[in-house]
């Protein structure tokens, strides 16, 4: 505690920042630094406070918001968020305060702490002169997210300055209130772009409560209201919006029709699959890309020739997205039936045969390792670390053409040893004399008979030890 009063300012900050450790016993030196001639040694004070978080430093915390130094008053108020609700009635005074910074940081350390007991005073802060503060207060409130702001953020939605509407809009989303809905479809006609856009984020926000509201948008005079109903109907997902949704597909405006088409993408409603495959015949390739892309997330089956077609598009990303839609819709396993399964291979021949035609050799694999799973689950064998299994056929020619071998060693054997024995004489008369009787196939026969017989008898044998 005595390095705060070193002369060396960055000796006092270090202190300050090391003091926070030692907690509330650290509490009156800090205080006492907080009206160090270094701003940069008050910061540090605030944020060795706000750490420790004794509801004893908010007077102090309060007082330094006034400092016009930004970095000191930003981590006094960083402290005021740490020690929470025991620091709100000092918070909700400061509101009152006559330097518009003071009341700036006292509303975001409120939103922070996110206690409703902060709305009515909030409220009526909503109506402060300067453009800052109110831009605050609609943060905070749309972050304590207490409905009974609404009818005054609604009112704020009409403010002169755009980023006080825009955080109105933005709030009103966060509290997700549906008699916010009316307003929010108007502020969708809003000069301001980023207006728009916040009030289309807050109506996806409010859900399907907002929905009827949206889908009577589709038919608004202005192109970008309708396409921000589109696009925040299909972040909600709401089935009953595909009907006016299929409608809104006929759209003069081009970005309208795309973002209707995402739209039904999103939905994923299998009654909009006829219209999509319209869609695939638009004029704007945009329109054709979002139709393919949504008929791939629906799944329906029969937009599969549509999208074959669709392949041979002339512009490339139409053609990228049909093909991963096929793919989509291409089964990850073989199906049972043999007439489906032949006609998805010969969908897969034409998805690799445009993927060849137009060099997409990511595609082109992605078709290839797809058919070859296929092979794989349809013929085991062809698993090349797996052996291919012998046929029965072949087994049987195996084992009587080595019965047929081993009876033909056998009598050779027998030839040998009797010609070793002194009567090999008489034996090669009888042999000459029978051969000389029989034709030579009768002899070859009689041999492939006795071999199949050897080889019967060895199959006999063979399952008789597997049995056992």
């Amino acid at each position: 505690m005595e390095a705060l009063q070193d002369e060396d300012e960055w000796v006092r900050e270090a202190a300050a920042k090391a003091l926070r450790k030692i907690g509330v016993l650290a509490l009156p030196a800090l205080l006492e630094a907080l009206q160090d001639k270094e701003w940069w040694v008050r910061r540090a004070a605030a944020w060795a406070l706000g750490a420790i978080g004794d509801p004893q430093a908010t007077p102090a915390l309060i007082q330094a918001l006034r400092n016009e130094i930004w970095g000191v008053h930003e981590a006094a108020a960083e402290a005021l968020r740490k020690i929470g609700v025991l620091a709100l009635p000092a918070l909700l005074e400061a509101l009152q305060d006559k330097e518009w910074w003071v009341r700036q940081a006292a509303a975001q350390a409120l939103g922070a702490i996110g206690d409703p007991q902060a709305t009515p005073a909030l409220i009526q802060a909503l109506q402060d002169e300067d453009v800052g503060v109110c831009q605050a207060v609609a943060k905070a409130l749309g972050q304590i997210g207490d409905p009974q702001a609404t009818p005054a953020l609604i009112q704020a939605l009409r403010d002169e300055m755009w980023d006080v509407r825009r955080a109105a809009a933005r709030a009103l989303g966060q509290i997700g209130d549906p008699q916010a809905t009316p307003a929010l479809i108007q502020a969708l006609r809003d000069e301001d772009r980023d207006v728009r856009q916040a009030a289309a984020q807050a109506l996806e926000k409010i859900g399907p409560p907002a929905v009827p509201a949206l889908i009577q948008a589709l038919r608004d005079e202005m192109w970008d209201v309708r396409r921000a109903a589109a696009q925040a109907l299909g972040a909600i997902g709401d089935p009953q919006a595909t009907p006016a949704l299929i409608q809104a597909l006929q759209d003069e405006d081009v970005g309208v029709r795309q973002a209707v088409a995402r739209a039904l993408g999103q939905i994923g409603d299998p009654q909009a699959t006829p219209t999509l495959i319209q869609a695939l015949r638009d004029e704007k390739w945009v329109v054709r890309e979002a139709a393919a892309q949504a008929l791939g997330k629906i799944g329906d089956p029969q937009a599969t020739p549509t999208l074959i077609q669709a392949l041979q598009d002339e512009e490339g990303l139409v053609r990228e997205a049909a093909a991963k839609a096929l793919m989509r819709l291409t089964p990850v396993s073989p199906p049972q039936n043999e007439q489906e399964r032949r006609a998805w291979q010969k969908r897969m021949a034409s998805i690799r045969r445009a993927a060849r035609r137009a060099k997409e050799y990511e595609r082109l694999a992605a078709v290839l390792e797809r058919q070859a799973a296929w092979e794989a689950a349809l013929s085991p064998w062809q698993d090349p670390l797996q052996p291919p299994p012998v046929p029965a056929w072949r087994v049987w020619a195996q084992r009587a053409g080595g019965g047929a071998l081993a009876l033909l060693i056998a009598g050779l054997v027998a030839l040998v040893m009797a010609v070793l024995s002194g009567i090999g004489e008489p034996l090669s008369e009888a042999v000459r004399a029978f051969v000389q009787r029989q034709p030579l196939w009768a002899a070859a026969l009689l041999i492939l008979i006795l071999g199949a017989a050897v080889a019967l008898l060895d199959w006999i044998r063979e399952a008789l030890r597997k049995k056992t």
